[in-house]
């Protein structure tokens, strides 16, 4: 049933372009110019320093050595630490990007990905405080009230939810660890004993070997012969002549950094550009209330949505309320480039949909509790 609204959906667009060309043109022409002007040079270089950070583990630690609070208060892992902060301080999609990064290299569990994807992937600090509270509400005394609130809704979202998230994790490592011992064969641990055995003879016998050259040569040259823990092995026999240190940035590394920011930012110009024409489709509609075309364009892509909304006929605390939930929402175009992310880590788009609505209604009486 989902394809077919899908379906739908796309062959109503297609006509529309079709039939329109002149308001499909201009949509499009709107969205490329957002996408160019304002995510490129916000999110491209965050992308790709952030897939640097990732890959050479800078990431992990700069988070485990100045994060602890917050990871003590969440419970989670320095890799979460870091999407914590990648979604909070640079926008969407970036959390899901990092949470997706860290759950495809095994440094994030699977309940703590879902855990934060549900309340991660926020509106950045910058876009909020230019584009909503300075270009549209006009008000540069909203900017510390607005980012409070939008901010702080899904961080309250988090700490309620932490609970369910803490059981959740102990019931899957408790089955994890009950697995494991019921799984493993006592012939599985006979054989590691014979293993360590036979390389603690090898071992033995080797030395021997050696303490026996040595006083053959000593014989031979008249030097005092060497003892076998006198013997210095190198770098090649230990295997770290060749081993790079977990923190070493290389091209290659910069080279799959660039690669694979580009995809990402290339995807999210064309989700763009989608939703724009999904929003002129909207003004298009016989509706005759710039309120509820205005309303569905805030539900379908968020900058179209907060530009319709502040140009309602009305009362200031009204028009706040609705752009704050319009704001903490993200727009249907957020969750569709979070949608492929969010697929890596199990996430369904229900559970996601269902956890941004949450914060939406903590943003919004946040705000009421403000302008009351």
């Amino acid at each position: 049933m989902k394809n077919l609204y899908f379906s739908i959906l796309a062959a109503l667009a297609f006509f529309f372009v079709l039939l329109f060309p002149q308001e499909s043109f201009s949509a499009a022409s709107s969205g490329l110019l957002l996408w160019y002007e304002t995510l490129v040079p916000t999110l491209l270089p965050v992308m790709i320093l952030s897939h640097l950070l990732l890959s050479s583990g800078l990431a992990l630690r700069l988070s485990r050595r100045i994060c602890r609070p917050l990871t003590a208060l969440l419970s989670i892992s320095p890799g979460g630490v870091y999407a914590l902060l990648a979604g909070f301080l640079c926008g969407c999609p970036m959390g899901a990007k990092v949470l997706s990064e860290l759950r495809k290299n095994g440094q994030i569990s699977q309940a703590e990905a879902s855990y934060l994807a549900a309340f991660v992937n926020n509106v950045s600090p910058a876009f909020l405080t230019n584009f909503l509270v300075i270009n549209h509400l006009q008000s540069t005394s909203l900017v510390m009230p607005t980012l409070v609130i939008l901010l702080g809704a899904p961080l309250l979202y988090g700490l309620f939810s932490n609970h369910r998230y803490r059981v959740r994790a102990r019931q899957t490592q408790k089955a994890m660890y009950a697995e494991a011992a019921h799984t493993e064969p006592t012939c599985t641990r006979q054989a590691q004993k014979e293993t360590h055995t036979e390389a603690a003879h090898t071992e033995t016998t080797r030395a021997r070997q050696m303490q026996k050259a040595a006083y053959a040569e000593a014989a031979h040259t008249g030097a005092a012969p060497k003892r076998t823990c006198d013997v210095v092995h190198s770098p090649a026999d230990s295997g770290e002549k060749n081993k790079a240190p977990a923190t070493a940035i290389t091209f290659v590394m910069v080279d799959a950094s660039i690669t694979d920011s580009i995809c990402s930012i290339t995807k999210l110009g064309g989700y763009i550009l989608l939703f724009a024409v999904f929003t002129a489709m909207i003004d298009a509609l016989p509706l005759h209330s710039p309120f509820l075309t205005a309303v569905l364009a805030g539900i379908t892509e968020i900058s179209g949505g907060i530009h319709r909304l502040s140009q309602l006929a009305l009362p200031f605390p009204v028009k706040y309320l609705l752009l704050i939930a319009a704001s903490a929402f993200g727009g249907l175009c957020c969750m569709a480039q979070s949608a492929q992310m969010l697929a890596c880590i199990s996430l369904p788009l229900r559970s996601y949909l269902a956890a941004r609505a949450s914060i939406t209604v903590i943003a919004v009486l946040m705000a009421l509790c403000y302008i009351l």
